[in-house]
């Protein structure tokens, strides 16, 4: 069996994340698409669970991975053409964003303004 990282993850979704960024650098966007879809289940998964737990809420982190991971595969999309598909992703990503209180400036948000602006200019 081949070694696909030499970093022992805890996370199953940063690992898969890794993967999809193989597959992304490679410009093979479908395969990164499925990749981080497969992580973005996953995270919406540990949110779930976190919420639904007899310790209460999530975590805000955790949601800013979530939304994190939906802008990537949006910016995928806008690679792709599918803008479509890649404003409902990026408008979902800046409402999570916003329910959290992430501030504007974290550059997270910032990527996903920038994306947002540059879709309302095509």
């Amino acid at each position: 069996r081949r070694e696909i990282s030499s970093v022992p993850y805890i996370d199953k979704a940063l690992a898969v994340d890794e993967i999809a960024d193989e597959y992304k650098n490679k410009g093979d966007y479908t395969c990164a698409i499925w990749f981080y879809s497969e992580a973005l289940a996953l995270r919406r998964r540990k949110v779930d669970q976190i919420s639904t737990s007899s310790s209460g809420g999530t975590r805000n982190s955790e949601i800013v991975d979530v939304g994190r991971t939906i802008s990537n595969i949006a910016q995928l999309r806008t690679e792709r053409r599918e803008f479509g598909a890649a404003k409902i992703l990026f408008e979902e990503a800046r409402e999570l964003y916003k329910s959290v209180g992430l501030s504007a400036n974290h550059p997270f948000y910032r990527d996903l303004l920038q994306e947002i602006e540059f879709m309302r200019k095509m």
